[in-house]
């Protein structure tokens, strides 16, 4: 298995643990952060949503991230590779760690994929399914 494929399949396996958090921060949501929601720009219910649940959305998806990458063997093999690279003489070798990198990446994708949804939601009337998106994203 690639490892691009493995990493992806680990950001998948970690999206579903989102779900709770977000509804908590859409619960959670003062009249003003609504207000800057409805009229604010094309993402911002996505910037909310980052804003206010990233750090809680990273530590959720850390350990499924974690297990779906060791159970691929993804983490073993990547710090076999990076143990056998050349070193530089007088050159602090950097350390990467792949779980950290796939963790980022797996958040900065929510949110890109939530925003790219909440573009289309807002643009395109065809979208908005329900009443209530109608009424929070429709034109005014």
């Amino acid at each position: 298995m690639a490892l691009s494929t493995s990493m992806n399949q680990a950001a998948e396996q970690a999206a579903p643990a989102a779900k709770a958090i977000l509804m908590d921060a859409l619960k959670s949501m003062s009249f003003e952060d609504a207000r800057q929601v409805v009229m604010g720009g094309n993402t911002a219910d996505t910037q909310y949503f980052n804003r206010t649940t990233s750090d809680k959305v990273a530590e959720a998806f850390r350990p499924i991230i974690e297990n779906a990458m060791a159970k691929t063997g993804v983490t073993e093999k990547f710090e076999a590779l990076m143990g056998s690279a050349p070193k530089i003489p007088f050159f602090n070798n950097p350390t990467v760690d792949i779980n950290a990198y796939v963790l980022e990446k797996s958040v900065d994708g929510l949110f890109t994929m939530m925003g790219q949804e909440e573009q289309r939601i807002r643009s395109n009337p065809a979208a908005q399914v329900t009443p209530l998106l109608k009424t929070v994203f429709g034109k005014f």
